[in-house]
């Protein structure tokens, strides 16, 4: 699917590591802002998931690092779904990090995670409504049922 969720930022100096260049964690965060921008998009922000008592969880993160990002750059984050288990509760995404000034890509991020239900305290499948707008996320050529 060529369609990707997309988000802008500007690299801060708190993003920052000793070495001048953006630290390992600051690329992990822009990526969940990103997922969370695009789940607010269509009406399931925090106080949607209080509600439902359900938010996402994280079972692993796995970045891939390609080039620096420096002090005051910009960079682009989109993020894509790779796939997602028959019943909905477990999914994996794709992110890619692109340096603006040139459009090379710095950094991809594949997460693992699932729909977490406060009240019981484990992984359960998303109410319909999040469902059917989760399967409206851009996906990646290569996405799959888990």
């Amino acid at each position: 699917m060529s369609e990707v969720y997309s988000q802008e930022y500007h690299v801060r100096w708190s993003d920052l590591d000793p070495n001048q260049h953006m630290r390992h964690s600051a690329y992990a965060d822009l990526c969940a802002a990103t997922r969370i921008s695009y789940l607010e998009s269509f009406g399931f922000g925090m106080s949607a998931f209080a509600k439902l008592k359900m938010g996402p969880v994280l079972f692993n993160e796995n970045i891939h690092y390609f080039s620096e990002v420096r002090p005051n750059d910009k960079v682009i984050v989109n993020v894509r779904v790779s796939g997602v288990s028959e019943s909905g509760h477990k999914w994996t995404m794709h992110h890619e990090i692109f340096r603006k000034s040139d459009n090379k890509l710095a950094a991809t991020i594949d997460i693992a995670g699932a729909w977490f239900d406060l009240s019981q305290r484990k992984v359960s499948a998303p109410p319909q409504e999040l469902r059917e707008k989760i399967d409206l996320v851009p996906r990646t050529n290569d996405f799959k049922i888990l």
